[in-house]
């Protein structure tokens, strides 16, 4: 946005700034330029997205889209941790059969009717929750 009085405004979403001073009256005459327009026409459009993602967006909502995107994920869930942290956990599911399955089972010694949940708690340890599941027929 440029002022009659010579000073330049940028907006974001609501906000108003300018580089001199943090109060921007948009009330003020103005003439409104959209950067984005202007760009559209000297820069390919993919990468004019990533620029201007890459101004809009924090570190921590760029992860989210990112994940967001990647077609294999069938649920993120967002926890925020203090005050500025975000933990993204992204849940795949998959079958796995064949000859894996085969192999898979025998290093984990897996019977038909039991459960192994396998976590990563940091570089050095893995954590696993095995299951048993019992049938009993009544008769």
């Amino acid at each position: 946005m440029i002022f009659s009085d010579g000073e330049i405004g940028e907006h974001l979403g609501t906000e108003y700034f300018s580089h001199r001073s943090k109060n921007v009256d948009p009330s003020k005459p103005h003439i409104y330029l959209s950067i984005t327009y202007f760009l559209k026409e000297f820069i390919d459009n993919e990468e004019l997205q990533s620029i201007i993602m890459s101004q809009l967006l924090n570190d921590n909502e760029k992860s989210v889209l990112k994940e967001v995107r990647n077609k294999n994920i069938e649920e993120i869930v967002i926890k925020r941790i203090g005050k500025d942290d975000l933990r993204i956990d992204s849940i795949r599911k998959g079958t796995i059969t064949g000859e894996q399955e085969k192999a898979i089972r025998k290093i984990l010694a897996l019977r038909n009717y039991e459960e192994i949940n396998i976590s990563t708690l940091d570089e050095k340890t893995l954590r696993f929750k095995r299951i048993k599941k019992q049938i009993k027929r009544s008769n």
